[in-house]
């Protein structure tokens, strides 16, 4: 299922990890249906599983981060640029990306039985999705630009706030992991070495 451009306008496994910034892989996408904001309504969301590493034990750290995946009025996914899910995607692409080009349309593989507006609706609700670990709805791929994300890395920031059921982690920001910067070579060391002469 591709998304098509919206024009104009966390949470998390409960884990506590350190406050910072972290290198981490997304390692899975799952969907299910959540309430909304202020409301008993429920829509589709998406959940981000990053790995942060190993704890001292060597066991792997995961985050999940819990994000809204905006629709039009026909239910189909829409991208909007302002959106968590959009800071996402341009995070794991490695930069922002036009949101309303054709050939960067975010690719959504759900599974077959879910992939559509019918499909979206009938996602298990948080409370199901929960009793068997968020398991029943996979991704099978997101790609932009026919690039795959799922297994890239990219900077989480996580914070610690208070809940009603105590201190909780959760995804403050994703951003781009930095490029690798090639060391500069001077032009005259540069010169003399395509020349074979000894720098």
């Amino acid at each position: 299922m591709k998304l098509k451009p919206q024009v104009g306008g966390n949470g998390g496994e409960i884990v506590q990890v350190e406050p910072g910034t972290y290198e981490a892989v997304l390692e899975e996408v799952r969907g299910y249906r959540g309430k909304r904001y202020k409301s008993e309504e429920y829509e589709p969301k998406l959940v981000f599983i990053w790995n942060l590493g190993e704890d001292e034990d060597g066991n792997p750290i995961h985050l999940w981060d819990f994000v809204r995946l905006p629709r039009d009025r026909e239910g189909y996914p829409v991208l909007n640029e302002n959106s968590h899910l959009y800071a996402r995607l341009a995070a794991l692409y490695g930069e922002p990306f036009p949101h309303d080009d054709p050939k960067f349309a975010p690719e959504i593989a759900f599974p077959e039985e879910y992939d559509s507006p019918e499909g979206l609706e009938s996602l298990p609700t948080f409370e199901e999705a929960k009793e068997e670990g968020f398991r029943p709805v996979t991704l099978r791929s997101l790609k932009v630009a026919g690039e795959e994300l799922l297994g890239k890395e990219a900077l989480v920031t996580v914070v610690m706030k208070e809940t009603k059921n105590g201190p909780r982690s959760f995804v403050q920001n994703v951003s781009p992991k930095p490029k690798a910067k090639r060391p500069k070579v001077k032009r005259l060391e540069a010169e003399a070495e395509a020349a074979g002469a000894p720098l």
